[in-house]
Parts: C-alpha cells; sequence; structure tokens
C-alpha cells in the first residue's frame, strides 16, 4: 500500500530509517513505553519537529499518566537532547509562549502541564490553551496591542510550533483532539533501564542529531509533495494528528511504515476508548 510511485524518493532514506532506528535505541535504552506503538510514534512525532515546515498540522505529543513517576520526564529529558531546538519548562505564559515561537522555530516541551490545565486550575488558563490549539495548524497567530512611537498598533505574533506536553490525569479535550496521545505507566520490576546521565544521553545523542540536520533539508522538499492514504479509521482529526508521522513512516520504508500505521490505529483506537461516553459525562457534571 505505501511502496508506490506517489511515495516521493529521498537521496537519503535509508539514512531516514537509521535515524528512526537510532532514536528507537536511545528511548529505549531509558524509556519503558507502555507499548511498541508508543515508542515507534514518538520517534516519528521527533523526527516531525526537524520538518514541522513541511507539514499543514503539527500534532501535539499529550504524555499521560494516572500517578507520579510513570516516565513522562525522563521521555521530556530525551526529547531535550533530540528534538528540533528543544526548550523545556514547567511554568509558562501566554506572552512568553508566543513571543518565544515568534523570535525562533523551535520545540516546547510542557513538564508537569497538570498544574495549569488540571480540572481545578484549567478555566484560569484559557488563554493558554488557545494558544497551544491555535499553533497546531500552519498559519495560527494571536494578535496583541504593542506600544510603538505613535502609540499603539496591532501585531500579529505566529504560533505555529512543535509541542509536547506531560500531566498527570488527561488534558481539555480540544488539546487531547490535536494529540497523539500517551499514556505511560510506571515501570514493570521486570523492566532493565539505564540510568539516564546527561554525559550519557550527549553523546549517544550527538551523531542522531547530526544525521537529522543532514536530512532536513531534503526531506522537507519530498514531504511537501506527497499525501499519503491513511490507515482505516484515521479520518478528520485523527488525520490530521496522524498525517504527518505517517508521511515519515512512509518515506523511511524499511518497516517503519508499517509500524507507524500500525501505531496509529492503536493509538487512535485507545484515545477513542478513553472518551466518556455521555452517561458518564453527567455523572461526573452531577459529582
Amino acid at each position: 500500500m505505501t511502496d508506490n510511485e506517489n511515495v516521493p524518493l529521498v537521496p537519503d532514506v535509508p539514512l531516514l530509517a537509521e535515524v528512526l532506528d537510532d532514536l528507537h535505541k536511545f528511548f529505549g535504552t531509558y524509556v519503558a513505553f507502555p507499548s511498541d506503538e508508543a515508542h515507534n510514534a514518538v520517534c516519528g512525532w521527533v523526527v516531525h519537529t526537524w520538518c514541522v515546515e513541511a507539514f499543514e498540522p503539527t500534532p501535539r505529543l499529550a504524555l499521560t499518566s494516572p500517578e507520579k513517576q510513570s516516565g513522562k520526564t525522563r521521555v521530556f529529558e530525551c526529547l531535550e537532547w533530540v528534538a528540533y531546538k528543544a526548550i523545556r519548562t514547567s511554568s509558562t505564559t501566554p506572552a512568553a509562549l508566543f513571543r518565544a515561537i515568534g523570535h525562533c522555530p523551535r520545540t516546547f516541551l510542557m513538564d508537569e502541564a497538570d498544574t495549569y490545565f488540571g480540572s481545578k486550575s484549567r478555566d484560569k488558563h484559557e488563554d493558554l490553551r488557545a494558544l497551544i490549539n491555535t499553533g497546531h495548524r500552519k498559519g495560527g497567530v494571536v494578535l496583541r496591542t504593542e506600544r510603538n512611537a505613535q502609540g499603539f498598533d496591532t501585531k500579529e505574533w505566529p504560533t505555529y510550533a512543535p509541542v509536547a506536553l506531560a500531566a498527570i490525569g488527561d488534558f481539555p479535550d480540544t488539546i487531547m483532539d490535536r494529540s497523539v496521545v500517551i499514556a505511560m505507566k510506571r515501570q514493570a520490576s521486570r523492566e532493565r533501564l539505564k540510568p539516564f546521565r546527561q554525559k550519557d544521553a550527549r553523546c549517544i545523542s550527538e551523531p542522531i542529531v547530526e544525521k537529522l540536520q543532514q536530512l532536513q533539508e531534503p526531506l522537507i522538499e519530498a514531504l511537501e509533495g506527497y499525501e499519503p492514504e491513511m490507515p482505516p479509521g484515521i479520518v478528520d482529526r485523527p488525520a490530521d494528528v496522524w498525517e504527518p508521522i505517517i508521511m515519515i513512516g512512509d518515506i523511511a520504508k524499511w518497516g517503519w511504515s508499517e509500524s507507524i500505521r500500525e501505531a496509529a490505529i492503536k493509538l487512535n483506537n485507545a484515545r477513542l476508548a478513553q472518551e466518556p461516553t455521555p452517561s458518564n459525562e453527567l455523572l461526573t457534571d452531577i459529582r
């Protein structure tokens, strides 16, 4: 279905598959993902941050868990080394975020997002939620009034940028609908991971980043002209979410097309299974 004439040829296709393999090994050294599909999806998401200008939407990466110590922060520690110009924060304001996006394209890692998107505080941070939602699609802007020599003027600030969020509990529905959702869990006793050390992570990640830098321009060029056939059931908003990562898998080939398409189906189905029924929503509202 994917190895056909519609998939663009990239001179460094084997290198892209190699990069995805390297990312898989890098994350697997430090993170116990809940499934192979989650592991593969995160690798594809990282590559997408390097060529985000080739896409119309940029999916958010939402790491959730019901309790602490489930590996969310460890994923972020890894993302800091391999996502495009990553900046990590556990507290921010809308003004700081849109100004940072406008000044330099980069990837934003928003840890401990339950402190501002949790059930008790989300109503106080509507501007921040709207900013993250607007930045999901290319061309998104916020309007702000700023002082100049003549008085005040209205300025558009771009909001389109890759964003990853981590929280205990779920995010607002509008963010979840725009996200690759990974439900993390605590490491099982049988799972053996290497302790995370900055110097070790730097040594492992530097060759990966060098390959990503080499791939960036030819990959953007190839992606801009490619429209993939989406897997069964991935339509409407889920198609927006998964299309960039599926495109990357298709171009990489070497087993990655099938792996990422399977991840899209299984993680999307898991996301749909978590959606509350009208009856449950009513009971929650009553409570």
